[in-house]
């Protein structure tokens, strides 16, 4: 059997294994003991009796979607005929109580008590019996039918049964001694009288007129329901429901659904409607089956590596000989492939079409102006060359995806000329997982070293920034790994200028600290007590393999990572003073970082602004400022340094943004005017702006989005497919295997009756860790039956050991945590389930250590009757990248599309992946995703929401505007005046000029853009000189102690929008705590004792 084979079959029998112990089908659920009804455990496929009906309840003024029938499952479908006739033939359990067996109450007896008393509890023991109704014949031509379904037969049969449950509770113990003591005392339990069984249910049938497309069609609604009166003597649920529909002769027709998507109508069609559960119309047989959950199976998409059997190896790209032919090779192919759909009708007869076509036409004639930099730019080859030779050391792949090195070649002509393009924004769009992060780190790498070779010894050459500080620690590693080798291929090719280095740019705490001086104390006292702190990012030397390990440069006061084994010095800086300082030669921020700015005279360093060295080896100054380095004690260096005459300008070339989507909203605005600002001041430094890229989970909206973030045009790349994504297309195609296509992921959307979708999930877990302890205990007897080698049984099913769910609210996944215990764990002897969480609260060596614990848990011996789940927050969607994660549980969909893909992606990357979709059952948008669950996972890019974002809003306009006018000071007038102002007594000396006050104004407005002809500008372009002027009259007239610090001063105003923006999440209000005098009378008695 082949491995996808294998794993096929795992993942088909690990979701029909829980689907049926869910809906109570599975061979333990025949007869089983349970303390409660089984309601409470069978949560799937059952209907509750009459009292479930939550929606008779209530008027129907205040009727709404969630007013849930929980009592009743229903099908509608669409048929032109008025007449006609069906068969329905509905099907389901009941479940009553019996008398326990003997080994049944012993086994109760032994688990319940530890020591056995006089008397024990009989155990509940349910047993189900299946009951199968009609069929009925059902004539459409009437409007309603209702046909009773007769439970008579079946409530005899359970009367019946010698061993229903009358009467007792306890059991003398002493009657558990031998079978005929305890079979005698049973008969004279059996003596009584049983409870009064009642079931009922109706199945009924609705015709009305429906019309689509303006025909008049007729609406069938098929209703199964729970009549059954609510009672405490015994189970009144249904359970297992379904009906099949033969719809003989009749033929029915689709529903039709309408949308749009970039400004294009689309549609999709289905047959059926379904409510409380899901059906499949089989159209060879003409008939209708129900079923309990919703199932889509994702095909599995991979980016192409080879063209017509080329493929584009780092090495043969580093290599003079062959790199020009290969990309001629390959521009000639794509030349091909677009002529022939230029040429094809669609191309005059579809719009959508010819709309695909031509924007490859732009990505075809992008990819060939590279190809001709390279051939006309020595140091542009080089750098591509030096590119592919780190790649060729570096990375765990040998080659590059065809659409990474289309991306990499349409740059280079912006990267060259540093004007080129600035008003367009690429936007990089592939599947998570696809490769877009060493997309864009071949930018930047060729960027560096062509920054290098043009003489730029020095300074940031790319700034990538995440929306929130959990990047993929993988990819923090990855990009750290890889300008270490860049580093030595820097020195192997004797390159002149200061080490490649990468900085890590988060918010401010102890793990990463604003200065090293914590840092630097912290390695000195491990050197005393004769211990050693791991490195931060690597731990292990990507060049030998050996420990690496933090130091420090104790003149020059900067933190280093050092290879124990090879003794080389790797520059991976993550405190805020290093990178003001000695300006990395990348910076992987988070984007509120960047509001720092507001407060920080030093950030300017970063895009070009002039810069003195400090004498002592500190590092970099802004011009005519001190050196503020920590030294002993709270010493600091207050050094000036002499002015960097250089050559060349500093400001980085890229600025990268990833997860783009969640730029959005408030924060979005926010942010939106900082990224102005930072392109306005490298502007003012260098007369070049950072080109702009961005990567996203969807491009939905994205031309809105991006016109709002940064004012710019987009270009998506790699584009639209020409057909149909995978088939026949350039960049992509199916990943298949025995030419059969690979399913990368089942997801399975349910939804639980009565019971809430946390119970839900925990009762998945314990259900997967059962499955998991059956297949590894009885590896040889499965392995004949599902026809798999055994030991490729065990080594596969150790892939699907490490469980993720996904939660909302970092609430829930405490409360997970919680109840595991409870609902799973007490339920479990052997393969207990091991739960770690993962929130926001987790720091970047929690991160790492969960890492090594899901890569290495099934490996490790001491784990091998053990299963591991991690509850996570949607911080998971954005923060690791795991291979071992094959299995996923969400706790209700997530707050949108977008996310909902992210999260996706963190299964199934290496293996099928099994994804359970728990939908909150009383939540509308929930259940229409459960309704539409098929339908919307076959679009799901195109229904992914429009980002809101607007930068011309007025609140966000006051919400940002003291923070710019503090960093337009502090960073760019600083710059024009040759001095820092950051002193009250000097903003006021300087403003008194009134040039300086209008070059103010001239810059805040250009930092805004306001002289932008999109609707809102105007009231920036009037507002920023009023908002100016208030704020230098106020601190011209201020009279307060802050006056070492100005924006400080401005603090002080009542007006809070005087206040500095800290982060991007908006100034919020102010709220004084403070204990009564009830609080101070209680906590003064209780200090006295």
């Amino acid at each position: 059997m082949s491995a996808k084979s294998l794993y096929d079959c795992i993942v088909k029998n690990m979701a029909n294994d829980i689907l049926s112990k869910l809906n109570g089908t599975h061979q333990n659920f025949e007869r089983f003991e349970f303390p409660d009804n089984p309601s409470k455990i069978i949560i799937l496929g059952t209907l509750g009796d009459k009292s479930k009906d939550y929606s008779s309840c209530i008027g129907d003024e205040t009727r709404t979607l969630t007013s849930v029938k929980n009592n009743s499952m229903s099908v509608k479908f669409l048929t032109k005929g008025n007449n006609g006739a069906i068969m329905v033939k509905p099907s389901l359990s009941l479940y009553y109580r019996v008398y326990p067996s003997l080994d049944e109450e012993k086994a109760y007896t032994e688990k319940n008590y530890e020591e056995i008393p006089e008397k024990v509890e009989l155990a509940k023991i349910w047993k189900r019996h299946d009951c199968e109704f009609g069929p009925f014949s059902i004539n459409i031509a009437k409007p309603e039918t209702e046909c009773p379904m007769n439970f008579k037969p079946f409530m005899n049969a359970i009367k019946d049964d010698e061993n229903i449950y009358k009467r007792r509770k306890e059991i003398e113990s002493k009657c558990l001694e031998n079978q005929t003591t305890y079979e005698e005392k049973i008969k004279e339990f059996s003596a009584g009288s049983h409870s009064n069984y009642d079931w009922g249910g109706t199945l009924l049938v609705e015709t009305e007129d429906f019309f689509l497309d303006n025909e008049k069609l007729k609406l069938v609604t098929i209703t199964v329901v729970n009549e059954t009166e609510e009672s405490n003597k015994y189970e009144t649920f249904f359970f297992n429901c379904n009906f099949e529909i033969i719809l003989q002769s009749m033929k029915i027709v689709p529903f039709k659904y309408e949308y749009e998507y970039e400004e294009h109508a689309y549609h999709y069609e289905n047959y059926l409607r379904c409510l409380n559960c899901h059906a499949d119309y089989e159209i060879e047989r003409n008939r209708i089956m129900t079923k309990h959950y919703a199932k889509f199976e994702q095909e599995k998409i991979v980016p192409k590596e080879t063209i017509n059997s080329t493929s584009f190896s780092f090495e043969d790209l580093a290599s003079r000989e062959n790199n020009l032919v290969l990309l001629e090779k390959l521009y000639s192919y794509m030349l091909d492939y677009m002529t022939s759909h230029k040429n094809s009708p669609g191309y005059s007869d579809d719009e959508r079409y010819k709309e695909s076509v031509d924007k490859f036409d732009e990505t075809t004639k992008r990819f060939y102006e590279g190809l001709n930099v390279l051939k006309k730019d020595e140091n542009a080859l080089k750098s591509f060359e030096l590119l592919n030779e780190t790649f060729k050391r570096a990375s765990r792949f040998d080659k590059w995806r065809i659409f990474q090195l289309f991306f990499i070649l349409s740059l280079i002509p912006d990267i060259v000329d540093k004007t080129k393009r600035r008003d367009v924004c690429e936007i990089l769009h592939v599947h998570t997982g696809g490769g877009k992060t060493e997309a864009y780190l071949g930018c930047v790498m060729f960027s560096a070293f062509y920054d290098r070779l043009s003489g730029k010894q020095f300074g940031t050459t790319a700034i990538a920034k995440f929306p929130l500080r959990m990047l993929s620690i993988q990819q923090l590693q990855r990009i750290a790994s890889l300008f270490i080798w860049a580093e030595e291929v820097r020195k192997d090719n004797r390159i002149e200028g200061e080490p490649f280095s990468v900085a890590y740019f988060v918010g401010s705490s102890e793990e990463f600290p604003r200065s090293t001086k914590p840092i630097i104390d912290k390695l000195k006292k491990a050197e005393r007590e004769g211990k050693e702190i791991t490195g931060k990012f690597v731990d292990l030397c990507p060049l030998c393999g050996g420990d690496v390990v933090l130091d420090y440069k104790n003149k020059e006061r900067y933190i280093i990572h050092k290879c124990k084994k090879c003794s080389r010095e790797f520059l991976l800086f993550y405190t805020d003073e290093e990178i003001y300082r000695l300006v990395p030669t990348l910076i992987v921020a988070t984007v509120d970082k960047f509001a720092g700015i507001a407060t920080n005279r030093r950030l300017k360093n970063i895009f070009g602004g002039k810069i003195d060295e400090c004498p002592e080896g500190h590092g970099f100054i802004p011009h005519n400022d001190t050196c503020e380095v920590g030294l002993k004690d709270k010493e600091k260096c207050k050094r000036k340094g002499k002015l960097c005459n250089v050559n060349f300008r500093m400001g980085p070339a890229l600025i990268i943004q990833d997860e783009m989507h969640l730029i959005r909203e408030g924060f979005g605005t926010i942010n939106a005017h900082f990224e102005s600002f930072i392109e306005a001041l490298q502007k003012e430094f260098c007369g070049y702006a950072p080109k702009r890229i961005a990567m996203t989970a969807t491009v939905s909206g994205a031309k809105h989005q991006i016109e709002q973030l940064y004012h710019k045009k987009i270009n998506v790349f790699p584009g639209a497919s020409l057909e149909e994504r995978g088939n026949n297309d350039f960049f992509f195609e199916y990943d298949l295997e025995d030419d059969s296509k690979v399913i990368q992921r089942i997801m399975v959307g349910l939804k639980p009756n009565l019971r809430d979708n946390q119970f839900a999930s925990l009762l998945t877990l314990r259900y997967l860790s059962e499955f998991i302890n059956n297949v590894e205990s009885h590896l040889d007897p499965l392995s004949q039956e599902w026809n798999v080698n055994s030991a490729a049984l065990r080594e596969a099913i150790g892939n699907y050991k490490v469980f993720l769910t996904y939660h909302g609210k970092k609430s829930d996944v405490h409360s997970m945590n919680y109840y595991l215990e409870a609902v799973a764990n007490s339920k479990l002897k052997t393969y207990k389930i091991k739960p770690k969480t993962l929130t926001g609260d987790n720091t970047l060596d929690d991160i790492k250590e969960l890492i090594g614990t899901v890569e290495n848990f099934s490996g490790d011996p001491k784990n091998n009757q053990n299963v591991l789940s991690i509850f996570a927050t949607s911080i998971v969607s954005h923060g690791v990248d795991i291979d071992k994660w094959n299995v996923m549980i969400f706790q209700g969909i997530p707050r949108s599309t977008a996310e909902y893909i992210q999260a996706l992606s963190r299964v199934g990357r290496r293996y099928p992946g099994l994804v359970f979709v728990w939908f909150y059952p009383n939540r509308a948008r929930d259940l229409s995703f459960y309704q539409n669950f098929a339908d919307y996972h076959h679009i799901i890019e195109q229904k992914v929401e429009n980002i809101p974002l607007s930068r011309w809003a007025k609140l966000g306009f006051k919400q940002t505007f003291t923070s710019l006018f503090n960093a337009s000071i502090l960073n760019c007038m600083s710059e024009v005046t040759g001095e820092p102002i950051y002193k009250l007594d000097k903003v006021n000396e300087i403003f008194a000029d009134d040039e300086n006050r209008k070059k103010l104004i001239e810059f805040i407005k250009k930092a805004y853009i306001a002289d932008s002809t999109m609707i809102g500008a105007d009231y920036f372009n009037a507002e920023i000189p009023k908002e100016t002027e208030k704020r230098l009259e106020y601190l011209k007239t201020y009279t307060g102690g802050e006056r070492n610090f100005f924006p400080n001063a401005l603090k002080d105003c009542e007006d809070k929008y005087y206040k500095t923006q800290y982060g991007m999440r908006g100034i919020q209000d102010e709220i004084i705590l403070k204990p009564s005098d009830t609080d101070l009378n209680f906590l003064r008695k209780a200090l006295e004792g």
